[in-house]
């Protein structure tokens, strides 16, 4: 199989995987919503953002490091996982032990602190699958990595209506999210094993190598960390519960869709390595537009879908209750397309070595929105907070792509995201017109006309229509 094709059925495994993923990770908000109201959701909200903090930290970029390490040329495959996991495995410790006993100086309630507690377990599964995954991205073999997310959602769903039905809380809903969780790391560790055999291993050598590299990412995650969580904190300690169930809900929603754009990159970002490892620039190029190509496609209907669609979308979900989520939605998803696009660049930036010339982006974007966050939230509460998020990831993704182009040489086309932006304000139109319909009908005949409009532009690359008829023969 070719490699592009192979790519083609990983990514159309990853978006069926995701799609049904984030179906049920939508039912298991719409669960969690109904049962604990705006009070309680935004107890779980803080509690989620606060650990959420730690786990970031977590990372200091071993994933992504990995998955650059174990696409050169004579890597030892197995010596780098089983470093990398167990590295992994050691920051995780540190930082989620420190959560906790950190959140205690907080004036947070009581049950909002256990919730962190329970929590830990949650963030240390993900710790491990996350290193885990670069294994199915390497070998293109995501139908193992979605194996053990669909398992997780399914027994999260099942835990959640459990503990709604026996009335067992928001302790009881966070108990549900970790065990399934846990269940995903088990699967992910099981199944990566046996695609590419490994052991737990401490190379101290191996350790200083991935630090290394990894260092610049690391202190780049935790400027992100402040832009990035900063908005759920301030809410927290400055508003009412009630309104950060509010923004919670819409950023649950947000974040489901926002894994999409890095597990695509995930399998991409081996071939610009290679690419530029072995100084092909000419075939870089051709990545790099094509994955920006495929993102603006992905990113652009979403936030012009979210502008009409989103306040009887949050109905759907989370209830009446939070219908005025909705806005804040429509909001956050034009963030969302700044991160699909900006994805590109900063996988692109990790292919050439730059992760060091981005710390000052993201230090200078952390100081920015913080800023703005304190002056924006007080006053204007999940608004401020929305609209403060977007700026911060416009921000870096221009940064991002500005450094990642300038340094490859690459010049980018931007014929197919400007006909995915007109194919999109068609969609938008029609969808107004249209917008008392049901909104699953709505979603289904908002997709159709997108597409339809986009393949009457020339909006689908050629590349791709031709890789759809190619019969498997002909590989």
């Amino acid at each position: 199989m070719s490699t592009t094709r192979a790519i083609a059925k990983n990514t159309v495994i990853q978006f069926a995987s995701r799609a049904l993923a984030t179906i049920l990770g939508v039912a298991v908000i719409g669960v969690m919503t109904r049962e604990l109201g705006l009070d309680g959701f935004g107890a779980y909200t803080t509690a989620s953002a606060f650990i959420q903090i730690f786990g970031v930290l977590t990372d200091f970029g071993i994933s992504i490091v990995a998955l650059q390490m174990l696409s050169e040329a004579d890597a030892n495959q197995a010596k780098i996982l089983g470093n990398a996991l167990t590295l992994r495995f050691a920051t995780a410790a540190v930082f989620l032990g420190m959560a906790p006993l950190v959140a205690l100086a907080f004036p947070y309630p009581l049950i909002i602190k256990l919730g962190i507690l329970l929590f830990v377990p949650s963030q240390f599964a993900n710790a491990g699958v996350q290193v885990l995954t670069t294994v199915f991205q390497r070998r293109l073999r995501m139908e193992r990595a979605a194996a053990g997310e669909l398992t997780s959602r399914v027994i999260q769903i099942l835990g959640v209506v459990a503990a709604a039905f026996y009335d067992w809380g928001l302790l009881g809903i966070i108990a549900a999210i970790a065990a399934g969780n846990l269940v995903q790391f088990i699967l992910a560790f099981v199944l990566a094993e046996k695609t590419e055999p490994f052991k737990l291993e401490v190379d101290r050598r191996m350790w200083r190598e991935i630090m290394r590299r990894s260092a610049p990412i690391g202190l780049s995650i935790a400027f992100n960390v402040i832009y990035l969580r900063a908005d759920a904190l301030i809410l927290s300690l400055t508003r009412t519960q009630a309104e950060v169930g509010l923004y919670g809900a819409a950023y649950r929603v947000i974040d489901v869709l926002t894994v999409l754009p890095f597990l695509f990159m995930g399998l991409i970002m081996p071939l610009m390595s290679n690419a530029w490892s072995i100084g092909d620039r000419n075939r870089l190029a051709r990545i790099t537009q094509r994955a920006f190509d495929a993102m603006a496609i992905a990113a652009i209907p979403l936030a012009a879908g979210a502008a009409i669609l989103g306040r009887p979308l949050m109905r759907l979900v989370a209830g009446d209750a939070f219908e005025v989520s909705g806005g804040i939605l429509a909001i956050l998803t034009v963030g969302l397309a700044s991160i699909f696009i900006g994805a590109v660049a900063g996988h692109g930036i990790v292919a050439l070595g730059l992760q060091g010339k981005m710390v000052r982006f993201y230090a200078a974007d952390a100081a920015i929105s913080l800023a703005l966050y304190f002056l924006a939230i007080p006053r204007f509460g999940v608004w401020g907070a929305a609209g403060v998020t977007v700026f911060s990831e416009l921000f870096i993704a221009i940064a991002a792509s500005a450094l990642y182009l300038r340094r490859s040489g690459i010049h980018l086309r931007l014929s197919v995201a400007a006909k995915s932006i007109l194919a999109s304000a068609a969609m938008a139109g029609l969808l107004f017109i249209l917008r008392d319909l049901p909104i699953l009908a709505g979603i289904a005949i908002g997709g159709v006309i997108y597409l339809t409009f986009l393949f009457i532009l020339g909006g689908i690359p050629k590349e791709i229509l031709a890789q759809l008829r190619r019969q498997p023969s002909d590989v």
